[in-house]
């Protein structure tokens, strides 16, 4: 059952049982399908006809949802533009699946990524309290809840890649400039020293008293 995965197809919550007969039942009295999950194990495009109507229009329907790849939590999450780019698909048929599957409010992306920054800065100063390393299992796993609520991610993940690649391309050039150099038996940092390849402008600065290098090896420090 791998659209299943513990949790009612109709519904979306983890309230399945094993009932009497074996069969696999939702307990959730306001489901619109209990028995989604359990015609499920016998073919998905017939569990989908039953909870759009039935009838020949309901599995019409179900029949097209079903050839285009939509399954139970691929509907959903599916906005209106997705389910009409479906042949066969049009306001009708939107509004019957729409009863059995209303649509869901799409975050607001700057309102997702100031909540998560603000989560983010909290934790921060949670965690150097005694207080807040106590709690902080319970707040990472509320601050993850928020996080993955809705799929996707609040950045784009190409973009996320560029920067990471660019401060790390920064980073190297720093010590490339923070290079250690050998003069007069010591191990000198070439740009605290000013270096120029045969002595120093300033009093050597030795490689391990570096504070540019101390600071990109130790963030935290």
């Amino acid at each position: 059952m791998p659209d299943v995965q513990g949790r009612c197809p109709a519904c979306g919550t983890s309230s399945l049982f094993l009932s009497e007969g074996g069969h696999v039942t939702c307990s959730r009295t306001a489901c619109v399908a209990p028995g989604a999950a359990d015609q499920l194990l016998h073919g998905e495009e017939a569990a989908l006809a039953e909870l759009l109507g039935g009838g020949p229009a309901g599995r019409g329907i179900a029949g097209m949802l079903t050839m285009y790849g939509f399954s139970f939590p691929k509907l959903r999450h599916a906005t209106d533009a997705d389910l009409m780019a479906v042949p066969g698909i049009g306001e009708e048929s939107l509004a019957v699946i729409r009863r059995a599957f209303p649509a869901v409010a799409e975050p607001d992306p700057v309102a997702e990524l100031a909540r998560l920054r603000e989560g983010l800065h909290k934790f921060r100063y949670a965690l150097v309290s005694r207080a807040g390393r106590e709690t902080t299992i319970d707040f990472m796993r509320a601050l993850l809840d928020d996080v993955l609520k809705y799929p996707g991610e609040p950045c784009d993940r190409d973009e996320q890649y560029a920067r990471a690649e660019e401060a790390e391309a920064v980073v190297q050039r720093i010590r490339a400039l923070h290079r250690p150099v050998e003069h007069n038996g010591r191990t000198i940092c070439g740009e605290c020293s000013g270096w120029d390849g045969g002595s120093t402008d300033n009093s050597p600065c030795g490689y391990g008293q570096c504070s540019t290098l101390r600071a990109l090896d130790n963030p935290e420090g």
